[in-house]
């Protein structure tokens, strides 16, 4: 098994023993923006996967047939590789490591905050949304019709004509979504999460107090925000438990942060897993796997969800009883520090997360996908066999 990505990605990849292939020598990484979901930054989301398309379809037909590529195994937003498994007669699966996009107007779609209604106007809003996202893809669309036609495919008209036929994976488990999006056929399993590959970062243990422990990490890309950590650290530091800020390991450093309230633990990359062990509570962005881990040591989440899937996926925390979110335009430090108490003493949420936490516990995200994907690969080669078969009599 291959990787193909860009060349920012190799040091991971080959970190985790896995073969590195580069789809772009060219480029470097991808810019990021910190913002949220206004529409500038839904704008520069766009430009970005529509870029990633354009490198896919320049690169990858070329790159996987020297690879000798049999089937293709895609995020969600990859939106251009199913087009490429079409040209090259392969199979292609969607693997979403975010919560699914439905584009059918059942839930509302995950990049947006509001919760799932059976209501009309619900539905409606729903829909608009649905039908939002599909224009704002279009000039994506466009692009990869162009590739279409030239090598003689059909066109596409939909966005959810770029996920696989085959299967679409997510590791949000089934118990955190929306009542109705079960009917799309996304097959739900749990966290995507390999403990022999998960990095190990040192941490200063010897400075942890015998005071309850709160973790805070904003994820590893929409972490840029000053004044977020200042209020983290300042509802945080007259509560009686102990601070600790992990950076995500990007461009902010520990020794330029100072002068927080309460004194906090900062740290550039923090062993999670170990930390969530220990903590009472855990303020994150909403990033599904952060929140999926902190369900799974039955830690509840103050959800700050800042752009693309993670409005939907405090969504889906606030609906399952697990979290209480604040966006960020609104975070405060009262806000927060009512927050925090209230996920700490109400029992209702502890109730809730013991409730979520087996149905987490109990799936073993990684391997039920690579047995999906068995099957489904399986089931293709079958197909494919007998219909060649099938022409060959004919």
């Amino acid at each position: 098994m291959s990787i193909f990505h860009l060349l920012a990605a190799e040091a991971a990849v080959r970190g985790a023993g896995l073969k590195f292939r580069a789809l772009d020598r060219k480029d470097r990484g991808t810019s990021t923006s910190s913002g949220s979901m206004r529409i500038a930054h839904w704008q520069e989301t766009v430009r970005l996967v529509h870029e990633h398309a354009e490198r896919t379809l320049r690169e990858a037909p070329a790159v996987a047939t020297q690879a000798n590529v049999q089937a293709i195994v895609a995020d969600q937003l990859d939106v251009a590789a199913g087009t490429v498994a079409e040209l090259l007669a392969i199979p292609h699966i969607t693997v979403c490591c975010a919560p699914p996009t439905v584009l059918d107007g059942s839930v509302p779609p995950p990049y947006f905050s509001w919760a799932h209604q059976d209501t009309l106007f619900a539905r409606l809003r729903s829909r608009m949304a649905s039908t939002w996202i599909h224009l704002a893809l279009a000039p994506v669309l466009k692009t990869i019709n162009r590739y279409r036609d030239q090598w003689g495919l059909p066109r596409v008209h939909t966005a959810g004509q770029l996920c696989s036929k085959l299967a679409m994976i997510t590791q949000l488990p089934g118990v955190l979504e929306f009542p109705g999006a079960r009917a799309s056929g996304v097959m739900y399993t749990g966290p995507f999460r390999d403990d022999r590959a998960a990095s190990k970062p040192s941490f200063p243990w010897q400075r942890l107090d015998r005071r309850p422990l709160i973790y805070a990490s904003m994820g590893t890309v929409r972490n840029k925000d000053p004044r977020a950590r200042r209020v983290i650290a300042e509802a945080c530091a007259d509560l009686g438990h102990q601070l600790v800020v992990s950076l995500g390991g990007g461009s902010t450093l520990p020794e330029d942060i100072d002068g927080l309230p309460g004194s906090p633990i900062v740290v550039d990359d923090a062993p999670q897993s170990a930390l969530l062990q220990r903590s009472a509570l855990m303020i994150n962005s909403a990033g599904l796997s952060s929140s999926l881990e902190a369900i799974r040591h039955g830690v509840p989440i103050v959800a700050i969800p800042v752009a693309e899937d993670q409005p939907g996926v405090a969504a889906r925390l606030r609906r399952a009883g697990v979290a209480l979110t604040i966006p960020r335009r609104r975070l405060s430090v009262p806000r927060l520090t009512a927050a925090v108490v209230e996920l700490i003493t109400n029992p209702t949420y502890h109730e809730a997360l013991r409730r979520c936490r087996d149905a987490v516990a109990r799936r073993n995200g990684v391997e039920e996908a690579v047995n999906i994907i068995d099957r489904c690969l399986a089931t293709r080669a079958r197909t494919h066999n007998f219909v060649t078969a099938a022409r060959i009599s004919a």
